[in-house]
């Protein structure tokens, strides 16, 4: 089924820094929740099926389009 390819390439799989686990694949509303909550930083390095080798994820035009929808932290003015 087309839908079902298109859904599983964009998928990614991260490798996290400090340890180097490997953890994944994750949907784009995944990935788009572990950027907001700054478990996938720029310097995480991230594969998918259209990337040759790992990336950082700030090389990945797809996670770079996740990260700018990501909001801001809340600062609440007290």
């Amino acid at each position: 089924d087309l839908q079902v390819r298109s859904r599983r390439q964009r998928q990614m799989c991260i490798r996290d820094r400090i340890e180097g686990k490997q953890a994944g694949p994750f949907s784009e509303q995944e990935l788009a929740r572990l950027i907001a909550e700054k478990k996938v930083v720029k310097e995480t390095y991230v594969w998918m099926p259209s990337l040759p080798s790992w990336k950082m994820a700030e090389q990945v035009p797809e996670v770079l389009k996740l990260v700018a929808l990501a909001p801001p932290p809340f600062q609440q003015n007290g």
